[in-house]
């Protein structure tokens, strides 16, 4: 076997389809029922190695290559083998979602990892996401795969540049000894990142590119080092080489069968990324042999051909039948398979091929490919937004989501969305000047509060500054150990916020998620102490401004979301079943100790009273997300216009109570205002 040039073509391998074959039917396994494939997204490391290693094959050609007419071949095949089959499946996802799930859930959910997928930033924004990859609520995005593409397209537009500035010319060279130590030393950087991030920013460490370049790197590496493994490889005793395949086969089969997730840590990670790597030197050393044979079989390999395809639209139709039909049958399963073959060879036939077959005959030149890919993916996000704004008229899904009426008995208007640091602010802004400001600190349910607080502001003339953040709750009683770090510069933030513009005359309303979901894990004793002393240090901070401050109790929790569950496509779905009422009883015990961990944490400030929402949105029993033709929440927790309509009595007695020997005025507990002090406020948790 003659010796090869670093970057010298390899010709087509079959048998690395093959291995493309595994991982994505390692992923699709994994996100049908992670149960069947425990570590099958180790799939998408798979996919990462072979990119590194075929994109860098692919700079081969005639020597000289790596000028600049070379990197614009290699962007603008880039550009031909992503963007149509991509634009294809993220705007059909687009009128899917629009015509299928609820304005406010689309916009939770995965609308920003929508719009960012079209120009390769969807893993950018999924960092900001109050979940991880892993989470339960990670399954409802529709947009949510697309972060792997964003970290390749992130790649692949430095690659070349550092390949060319380092190596220069690295076909010129046997081995481009400057660019593989380049790309080596890149890598390891990388890694150490990685591990270096994991446990203090997943999310970081999880969906950033330089967080994941040392798998890609891992397959340059290969590529560049070919010369050095190819012939050796090649020679090799079958008792060796099959010692080598079965190693490789082993260290990646062990890792899809046996790997729990998040798989955030080092160790287990190696085991794709290093049997990957040997599994493709082998396939292109030893093509002879049967376990390349076996690679590249015909099934395998026109898997590994679709697999672009299919990787793109498995996730969106599993996404959407979540969020509408469900997947709890098998039936329903069999339904989303057929969907996503459908599709899979649709997008292949149709798009991928043909465009690809144009550009490799010419048809479709460079020139036009570096022109028209940019251009598509600005329109497709344009039409994207096109389809978001006019959502209420195309819309199939009952109208949960359209906009409140505009606050009365005053004039007041809508501050626009901003960001500070880790928060959200919005808000409410008399036109008359203001008297003082009602702040308020929490979650989503803080931001589910606007049309309260809206109308609060034009009837009493108040300003209205809202600081929220997805998940983080304030003051963070039930936040666990890794998600009261990640919220603490949300928490930092808004408390620093308040405490500098806060005075004896303005208010603060603490609002959240309290009482969490039927089913949450439970804390431990040493997560709750550490969420009892961060609230104890936030509240203090603000009860030295002099403020008014409101904290609320917990609301009523149901098990069934209504936006979800109130249309002919989605009434059969199973998390439906439990209904929209539940038992009064059963909340009041679930909320009590919540409840007298709040009391405990007003009972010390006299500027502290306690409002309860409880008795107003749950009068009867059973509790009931609506009234007869309305509904009071939105989802199992949210609440709809109406309930806060029905709530602003409440609070404005809460918030503006006259105050009798230095503390609020206690009034009766079913127009839900709660004195701070009571029997269950005397204690901290109990260990």
């Amino acid at each position: 076997m003659k010796t090869a040039h670093a970057l010298e073509p390899l010709g087509y391998v079959p048998a690395i389809d093959g291995l493309r074959a595994i991982a994505v039917l390692s992923v699709l396994a994994f996100h049908v029922r992670p149960q069947l494939l425990p570590g099958g997204s180790g799939g998408v490391d798979v996919f990462f190695v072979i990119s590194g290693f075929v994109v860098t094959a692919s700079m081969a050609g005639p020597k000289g290559a790596g000028a600049r007419a070379g990197i614009a071949t290699f962007y603008a095949r880039r550009l031909v083998r992503i963007v149509p089959a991509l634009l294809v499946m993220l705007l059909c996802t687009w009128l899917l979602a629009v015509l299928f799930v609820s304005e406010r859930s689309l916009l939770w959910a995965g609308a920003g990892t929508g719009a960012a997928a079209f120009f390769g930033a969807a893993n950018l924004q999924l960092t900001q996401a109050p979940t991880g990859y892993y989470d339960p609520g990670s399954a409802m995005n529709p947009f949510l795969h697309t972060w792997t593409l964003g970290v390749e397209e992130q790649f692949y537009l430095i690659f070349p540049l550092i390949l060319w500035l380092v190596g220069r010319d690295p076909g010129r060279e046997t081995v481009p000894w400057r660019a593989l130590a380049v790309v080596a030393l890149a890598s390891l950087g990388s890694l150490l990142a990685y591990a270096a991030l994991s446990a203090r920013a997943p999310n970081l460490a999880f969906y950033l590119m330089p967080t994941r370049f040392w798998e890609l790197g891992a397959g340059v590496v290969l590529c560049l080092a070919m010369p050095l493994w190819l012939d050796p490889l090649g020679r090799l005793g079958k008792s060796a080489a099959g010692f080598l395949w079965a190693l490789c086969f082993f260290a990646l089969a062990w890792f899809l069968v046996r790997a729990p997730g998040p798989h955030l840590h080092i160790p287990p990670l190696v085991l794709p990324v290093g049997g990957t790597m040997g599994l493709t030197a082998l396939s292109c050393a030893r093509r002879a042999s049967w376990p390349t044979r076996l690679l590249a079989a015909r099934g395998p390999v026109l898997i590994g051909l679709l697999s672009y395809s299919l990787y793109l639209w498995h996730w969106p139709v599993l996404a959407l039948m979540r969020w509408t039909f469900g997947l709890d049958t098998p039936a329903k399963l069999a339904a989303a398979l057929l969907a996503i073959a459908a599709a899979t060879a649709l997008s292949y036939r149709f798009v991928e091929r043909p465009v690809r077959n144009a550009f490799r005959s010419g048809a479709l030149t460079r020139r036009q490919a570096l022109v028209a890919g940019p251009v598509a993916l600005v329109a497709g996000a344009v039409t994207a937004a096109l389809l978001f704004t006019v959502h209420p008229q195309l819309g199939g899904i009952s109208d949960f989501d359209r906009a409140p009426p505009p606050p009365d008995g005053g004039c007041v208007r809508a501050v626009p969305r901003s960001r500070l640091g880790d928060a959200v602010v919005e808000g409410w802004q008399p036109c008359g000047g203001n008297r003082s400001t009602l702040f308020v600190i929490g979650d989503s349910h803080a931001a589910a509060y606007e049309p309260m607080t809206g109308r609060y502001a034009a009837r009493t003339g108040r300003r209205v500054v809202i600081y929220y953040s997805l998940g983080c709750e304030f003051p963070p009683l039930a936040l666990a150990g890794s998600r009261l770090r990640d919220c603490a510069r949300f928490h930092a933030t808004a408390v620093r916020q308040v405490a500098q513009a806060a005075g004896p005359g303005d208010v603060v309303l603490m609002a959240s998620l309290h009482l969490g979901h039927a089913g949450d894990p439970a804390l431990s004793a040493g997560e709750r102490r550490a969420g009892w002393r961060q609230s104890i240090r936030l509240l203090s901070a603000l009860a030295a401004t002099g403020a008014r401050l409101v904290l609320e109790a917990p609301k009523p929790v149901f098990a069934s979301p209504p936006n979800r569950c109130t249309d002919w496509f989605n009434r059969s779905n199973p998390v439906c079943s439990a209904g929209f009422k539940v038992a009064r009883g059963a909340l009041l015990e679930r909320r009590a100790p919540v409840l007298a961990e709040i009391r405990a944490l007003a009972a010390p400030i006299p500027n502290a009273v306690l409002w309860d929402p409880f008795p107003i949105l749950c009068p009867g029993d059973p509790c009931s997300a609506g009234r007869p033709g309305r509904w009071l929440f939105r989802d199992q927790d949210h609440l709809m216009p109406l309930a806060n309509r029905l709530l602003l009595p409440s609070f404005t007695a809460a918030a503006d109570a006259p105050r009798i020997g230095g503390r609020p005025a206690a009034k009766d507990d079913r127009q839900g205002l709660l004195p701070g002090q009571g029997p269950a406020a005397a204690h901290p948790p109990a260990d």
